[in-house]
């Protein structure tokens, strides 16, 4: 339930922002909702279908879900390095 609106608040951040501060702020609320939703459901179902041999699967969901992470916000980092660096932080 708290998921839920958690989402909501950040599509409705992400719909209404108009810079890119607003962007990260509305994607950082999104990533908050998906971890309050979406890992509990993915780790019950890898235990049911698994069982007691989930561990495997589980650790490697999240060093997947860990590796996109790092690499969809290595643009972030990049955007405001350079910025700082123009001297438009």
């Amino acid at each position: 339930m708290l998921s839920n609106l958690v989402f909501a608040g950040g599509l409705t951040a992400l719909a209404a922002t108009n810079g890119a501060l607003g962007l990260v702020a509305a994607w950082i609320v999104l990533g908050v909702g998906m971890a309050l939703g979406l890992y509990d459901a993915g780790f019950a179902t890898l235990a049911a279908l698994y069982g007691h041999k989930a561990r495997g699967p589980i650790t490697g969901t999240t060093f997947s879900t860990q590796a996109a992470l790092s690499i969809s916000s290595r643009p972030v980092t990049c955007i405001n390095s350079v910025s700082s660096r123009s001297g438009n932080s």
